[in-house]
């Protein structure tokens, strides 16, 4: 474990994490004071956890390695790269935690090649470039967002296998989530509020969406190509989006709410 204690700390270049099975942990005054947190509370910025600023990437990794973690800590940065990249890294996560890149070129989050969870976290990024640069990028074979805010960017989250699990995604300028052509998109209770086109496209890829609200968008609530998909309980401010409810009738649609 790397114990880092509350305060400031700017940074001029990457923390490079080179070593498998490693946990960085903010504390506030007694090192592991917050392990005891809830895994079910947002922990945010404020003097309880460390925030480290700077310019240029936050993390990143260069080897093959596993199982790392950050916990408890807000970086919070002016950045065209991204702030949080992840390559090759077999099972990362990030917990409790916010990723703020004021830098209208950026990104928070980007992952290659790995397992890739956040939990319990806020992420803002200030570009609104359409279509360009994500929130949060996620890419390998599986990722989830769990209990999470993504707040900003051209597009919230990207990336194949993504389950994403009663977290709100806000004041996209594209599409809050972009599913491509990729394998499978698990969406369940999640709500999605002003987008500036769709808020979920989907593309060829399978699309189960459960529970979720949604309200504002400049395109369909659901962007999605062929029949392979699921929509359960979902409620839908209907006369908010400019395109309509969604783009296709080919799939499954057993919608109990209507507002």
């Amino acid at each position: 474990r790397v114990n880092i204690k509350a305060g400031t700390y700017t940074i001029s270049s990457a923390l490079n994490i080179g070593v498998s099975n490693v946990v960085f942990r903010g504390y506030t005054t007694t090192i592991g004071d917050l392990d005891s947190v809830s895994p079910s509370t947002l922990r945010v910025a404020g003097a309880d956890i460390p925030k480290v600023t700077g310019t240029t990437r936050a993390v990143s990794n260069t080897n093959y390695i596993s199982n790392a973690t950050i916990q408890n800590i807000s970086f919070e940065f002016d950045a065209s790269d991204t702030v949080i990249y992840m390559n090759n890294m077999t099972d990362f996560s990030l917990l409790r935690c916010r990723a703020i890149n004021s830098n209208s070129a950026g990104r928070c989050t980007k992952s290659r090649y790995s397992f890739f969870q956040i939990a319990n976290c806020y992420l803002h990024n200030a570009s609104t470039t359409v279509n360009v640069h994500e929130t949060a990028a996620l890419g390998g074979s599986s990722a989830s967002i769990i209990r999470s805010v993504i707040s900003g960017g051209s597009v919230g989250s990207t990336g194949p296998s993504t389950r994403y699990i009663d977290s709100l995604f806000i004041n996209q300028s594209g599409i809050a989530i972009n599913g491509l052509g990729y394998t499978q998109q698990d969406i369940h209770g999640c709500s999605f509020y002003n987008a500036g086109s769709h808020f979920i496209s989907a593309s060829s890829a399978r699309l189960c969406v459960s529970q979720c609200v949604f309200d504002t968008c400049g395109g369909y609530a659901i962007n999605k190509t062929g029949s392979n998909y699921c929509l359960t309980n979902n409620a839908y401010y209907d006369s908010s989006f400019t395109s309509g409810r969604i783009s296709t009738s080919d799939g499954d649609d057993f919608e109990a709410v209507t507002l």
